[in-house]
């Protein structure tokens, strides 16, 4: 018999797999979760509904919602980090306003105590406004430390 931790922690694992988290970050799945706005804000509420009592995610997402926001800086025209739901392996974020260059989200972020947060894979996209220019982002990275490059496979 399994405990509720052990089923909420299956559960929550399911979900990250559901949302095509679990088959990499270069999925064409996950490309059009970023690209639509209404799957992409059902996957952020799953991942948060998922995770919600998990303490490890919870401190996964403060952790990497402080290094994300230091990146974007501070200033009163900074771009926010708006949204951020993480599981264990992966986060889904939202950031409004516009950067000149996203790559630089990712480049080797910290915690609020200095550590270096890993992250091993990750997928920006644009949210474009009806003249065409971006208004905000919409983002997924991985923290599994082994990358994925297709579909996983079960065995």
């Amino acid at each position: 018999m399994q405990t509720p931790a052990v089923n909420a922690s299956t559960a929550a694992g399911d979900t990250e797999r559901a949302l095509g988290l679990a088959d990499g970050l270069a999925s064409d799945e996950l490309r059009q979760l970023l690209i639509d706005g209404p799957r992409f804000d059902q996957a952020m509420a799953a991942l948060d509904r998922a995770y919600a009592t998990d303490r490890d995610a919870q401190d996964v997402r403060s952790s990497y919602q402080h290094a994300l926001q230091q990146r974007l800086g501070t200033g009163p025209d900074a771009p926010r980090l708006s949204r951020l739901h993480c599981g264990i392996s992966h986060c889904l974020g939202e950031i409004t306003g516009t950067l000149e260059n996203p790559s630089v989200l990712f480049g080797a972020p910290r915690d609020a105590v200095g550590r270096q947060l890993p992250v091993n894979e990750a997928m920006v996209r644009s949210i474009l406004a009806a003249e065409g220019g971006p208004t905000g982002y919409r983002l997924a990275f991985s923290l599994d430390p082994t990358p994925r490059t297709g579909p996983s496979t079960a065995r």
